[in-house]
């Protein structure tokens, strides 16, 4: 059954789902790499100079490398014998960079500078924020995100940070973009005055107010003796692209930000930073424009529904936006595709939380026809793909050509489809091995359309039914034993069980839904 409990029980719950994913992540041990470790990037074998391997691996125990309380999420390694002021890329990752490595793609690295002692404090932290700033769990990073708490104290005083981004020519610049037009960028001050409430505590606020509609990319700079340093992004402090985003939809509205210096964390803060609603149904076969007529208006039983029709017949996506501008699905777009002209489709966004074994828990975007509420997905194949292939008797894992492991929706209960033609494809496998911290997901190649091996991704914290992206693997352990992968392709809901995943108030019936 699903929950539908009041907001806190469900931002609690989340967060402990959110939580048990880290922990069973981070049972392999994790290390902080970089430029500044001999020999560099190797995480597990790399150390600080006069030291050993073991110095640079994080804890979270309450008594080792520094971390000082245990148990609570953020895992420490404070690091010594680096050169004064010594400037470095790093990441947090586990040995082979998997499954732990953040930020999670090779040119996205974090920046820190050692203090004046040598020293730097890197943390990482596996906890939700759900504060509006990122970076944070899942955004964009799968499991957390990592700073450097001595960084602040090795630079200041800071001259300024401010924001710039393309809408400097509104605010009477010569150009967007621009690092040197210091009148034309949003400043943000620590100085206890405005926004700020104390001075001196490393949280810097500033608002801009009068931008016309519409979407903006930023990011925030500093310039410290005439010297502008990385800029902070969607991943922290980086010397990486990933522009931060804000959105403006009443030009009188002031857009208010904020940037806790020591996390590197920054984004738009109280009304400008609402999670919504409104939340918009974004897809370019009604528009693609975030306008008001995208508004999924009100929700009933904490899921959201909006008709749209699709004068042309084609193949679209759809993805659902608040308005802070995160997104869901969390890494792509939920891929469907009509046949006949003018044909109405329901959008449904479902925020309740449920408590069964299966990814996404929440936040759950599809789409169906809105006559007959049957899927606008066919599927050629459908099967399950993680790094756990081999021990179920496959040649290689990560094989999206497996036909070993295709699952069926043909109501076959011997193989554990348990309803033919509801949507939900299911695989029986069995293994002789005992395993922990491995990895799935499903794949899936939709009918005559030409998909590629790994454009559709189906299941993952935060995903669901993805096209052109990479979704989150889903943590999987086993000991010798058959097991049953169930795929729904209609919410994207994957995980490991005999019952099939939960959906909001549905009744199955071969070949067709009856939405309520």
């Amino acid at each position: 059954m699903k929950i539908t409990k009041c907001a806190i029980f469900c931002f609690l719950f989340s967060t402990s789902i959110i939580g048990f994913c880290a922990d069973t992540l981070l049972d392999v041990p994790i290390y902080v790499t970089g430029g500044f470790s001999e020999p560099s990037w190797e995480p597990g074998n790399g150390a600080v100079p006069n030291g050993a391997i073991e110095d640079l691996r994080l804890f979270d125990d309450g008594q080792s490398n520094g971390d000082i309380v245990a148990d609570d999420g953020i895992w420490t390694c404070v690091v010594s014998g680096l050169e004064p002021f010594q400037e470095f890329d790093w990441k947090i990752a586990s040995p082979g960079w998997s499954p732990v490595n953040v930020p999670d793609s090779a040119p996205t690295n974090l920046w820190a500078i050692a203090d004046e002692n040598g020293t730097v404090s890197f943390m990482f932290d596996t906890n939700f924020q759900n504060d509006g700033l990122l970076p944070d769990v899942g955004q964009p990073n799968s499991i957390g995100f990592a700073y450097s708490e001595s960084t602040w104290d090795a630079l200041q005083p800071i001259d300024t940070i401010s924001l710039t981004g393309n809408f400097q020519t509104q605010l009477g610049g010569d150009i967007d973009w621009d690092f040197y037009n210091e009148e034309s960028q949003i400043l943000l001050r620590d100085d206890g005055n405005g926004f700020d409430q104390i001075e001196g505590d490393d949280i810097f606020t500033g608002s801009v107010t009068g931008l016309q509609n519409g979407t903006y990319e930023y990011r925030g700079i500093i310039e410290f003796d005439d010297v502008y340093f990385p800029e902070f992004t969607a991943i922290g402090l980086a010397n990486a692209e990933r522009n931060l985003k804000f959105n403006v939809l009443d030009s009188s509205e002031e857009i208010v930000f904020q940037l806790d210096a020591k996390k590197s964390r920054l984004g738009p803060i109280g009304d400008s930073s609402s999670p919504g609603p409104p939340f918009y149904a974004h897809s370019a076969a009604w528009g693609n424009s975030f306008t008001n007529t995208e508004d999924m208006g009100n929700a009933l039983d904490l899921v959201y529904r909006k008709i749209f029709t699709v004068v042309e017949p084609n193949n679209y996506t759809v993805r659902i936006r608040d308005k802070s501008l995160k997104e869901y699905p969390v890494s792509g777009s939920y891929p469907f595709t009509t046949t006949e002209p003018n044909q109405e489709v329901q959008v449904v966004f479902d925020q309740n939380q449920y408590e069964d074994d299966y990814e996404p828990s929440s936040n759950i975007v599809f789409i169906v026809d809105n006559k007959t509420k049957s899927p606008l997905n066919q599927w050629e194949y459908v099967q399950l793909v993680g790094d756990c292939m081999i021990d179920f008797g496959g040649e290689s894992d990560w094989n999206a050509d497996d036909s070993g492991f295709e699952a069926f929706d043909q109501g076959i209960v011997s193989e554990g489809d348990q309803v033919a033609d509801d949507g939900v494809f299911a695989i029986r496998i069995q293994t002789d091995a005992t395993a922990a911290n491995k990895q799935l997901k499903a794949v899936g190649r939709r009918l005559d359309m030409g998909d590629g091996q790994w454009d559709i991704q189906i299941g993952g914290p935060g995903e669901g039914l993805t096209i052109n992206t990479t979704n989150t693997n889903i943590p999987f352990s086993y000991t010798p034993g058959e097991y049953t992968i169930q795929i729904d392709t209609l919410t994207g809901r994957v995980g490991v069980g005999s019952i099939p995943p939960e959906r909001m108030s549905f009744e199955v019936s071969v070949g067709g839904w009856e939405l309520h």
